[in-house]
C-alpha cells in the first residue's frame, strides 16, 4: 500500500519518460577562437610584463665587502679628497687632506721631540 494514488504515480513515470534537453555546445570557431586569444594574452604578459613581489621584510643590509673604517690621530675637517670611490689604494696612503686648527697643534706636538732632539744635539 502506497501513500499516493496509483493514477499520479503513472503520470509520474510517464513525464519522466519524455524528451530529454541537451544543450548544443560551443562551435569549434568558436573553442579556437577563445584559446588562440587566452594563448596571445599569455604571449604578449611574458613578452611586455613584469613579475614583482612585494614583500615586508626586517633585517640589515650589510655591504659585501664589507666597509672598512677609516680613523685618523688628529681631529680636523676634510680639506681635499685625494682618491676616487671605488679606486685602489696601497696600504698606508693618504686618502683625504685634513686641516684645522686641531691638525696644526698636533703636527706641531708630533715634531716637537724631533725639534728638541735636534735643539740638543747641536749644543752639545
Amino acid at each position: 500500500m502506497t501513500l499516493f494514488r496509483q493514477s499520479l504515480l503513472r503520470e509520474q513515470q510517464r513525464q519522466w519518460r519524455g524528451k530529454a534537453l541537451i544543450p548544443r555546445g560551443f562551435p569549434v570557431w568558436g573553442i579556437t577562437l577563445l584559446t588562440l586569444a587566452f594563448l596571445s594574452a599569455v604571449a604578449a604578459l611574458l613578452h611586455f610584463g613584469t613579475l614583482h613581489r612585494k614583500a615586508l621584510v626586517s633585517g640589515e643590509l650589510v655591504a659585501i665587502p664589507p666597509p672598512v673604517r677609516v680613523t685618523s690621530a688628529w681631529q680636523g675637517t676634510v680639506v681635499r679628497t685625494l682618491v676616487a670611490q671605488g679606486q685602489r689604494v696601497e696600504l698606508g696612503a693618504p686618502l683625504y687632506r685634513a686641516g684645522g686648527a686641531a691638525h696644526h697643534a698636533e703636527r706641531r706636538c708630533r715634531n716637537a721631540p724631533a725639534a728638541r732632539f735636534a735643539a740638543a744635539n747641536r749644543s752639545a
